[in-house]
């Protein structure tokens, strides 16, 4: 099977328009990303991949342009590509100037035009009016004053879509003890410490939710079962709308007091069930060596 044409993203536009979004939200689905590339080394990079013979097929590129030279160098090159034999996506990125004022604000950044123009009102309206000339080659336009970075990765989403190798949401499923101190990397935190505790019955105190016996005494609850039943329902509903959002990762985090018996046991039945549906995912039982 012949190997499909090279397709290179192009993110361009105004500083504070959401680049850095964009580009992450390609790399999240399984794009080779290169940030700021000098113009110069595009045309070397584009070459290398071909003659490499790597199975690398999607490219993209978040570009800076500070002078006339680097935008006029810019404009025969996308010339050049839109004739080509490469598919050519340039995604060019804008937004009105107050929303770009107070972004920079809040951000507390440094506009990239700022050591000629001290003054930011006067940066952005300097960078709009060189990179004016590259619009036309734009093959996707959006104005992103009203939207959130969650509207920008989604729109990313539908306007350049992937094939079928895009990555998955990941998972992540984190046993843990709430005396230890919440895990960093959690985006949802649930509690276990209401199911029956293993660590008061003598022979299962210093056994763990990885072993049978451990994991019948804290699942066969018929809170345990219900509980479950909730947690596996939110999965369910959150995870696709998540992955249509452009999120890559979620981590869920189960607690019980020391993070030995009920987390654990918890944890590894939602992995089994998420194991079951083909969704990507890592568990890890931070305190059990505690």
């Amino acid at each position: 099977m012949d190997k499909p044409p090279l397709q290179l993203i192009v993110v361009l536009g105004l500083s504070g328009s959401g680049k850095t979004t964009a580009i992450k939200a390609l790399k999240d689905r399984g794009v080779f990303c290169i940030d700021n590339l000098p113009t110069a080394l595009i045309g070397q990079l584009i070459e290398q991949v071909r003659q490499s013979g790597s199975p690398l097929n999607r490219v993209a590129l978040c570009l800076e342009v500070r002078s006339e030279a680097e935008r006029d160098q810019l404009a025969t090159l996308f010339e050049e590509l839109r004739q080509g034999d490469l598919a050519f996506e340039l995604l060019y990125l804008v937004a009105d100037a107050p929303t770009l004022t107070r972004r920079f604000q809040e951000t507390r950044s440094t506009h990239p035009l700022a050591d000629r123009y001290p003054v930011l009102e006067e940066a952005i309206a300097q960078e709009k009016a060189l990179l004016d000339a590259l619009r036309p080659f734009a093959t996707h336009e959006l104005d992103t004053t009203e939207f959130t970075v969650h509207d920008l990765r989604r729109r990313i989403g539908e306007i350049l879509p992937l094939d079928g190798n895009q990555p998955l949401l990941h998972v992540g499923l984190v046993s843990f003890g709430f005396k230890h101190g919440l895990p960093h990397e959690a985006d949802m935190v649930v509690d276990a410490r209401f199911l029956p505790n293993p660590y008061f019955v003598p022979e299962l105190k210093e056994h763990t939710g990885l072993e049978a016996a451990v994991a019948r005494y804290v699942l066969d609850s018929e809170d345990a079962t219900t509980f479950l039943t909730y947690l596996k329902g939110m999965l369910d509903f959150l995870l696709p709308r998540y992955h249509r959002e452009g999120k890559a990762y979620f981590t869920l985090a189960v607690g019980c007091t020391g993070g030995h018996h009920r987390s654990v046991a918890i944890v590894e039945a939602l992995a089994s069930y998420l194991h079951e549906r083909g969704i990507p995912l890592t568990t890890r039982h931070r305190d059990l060596e505690r």
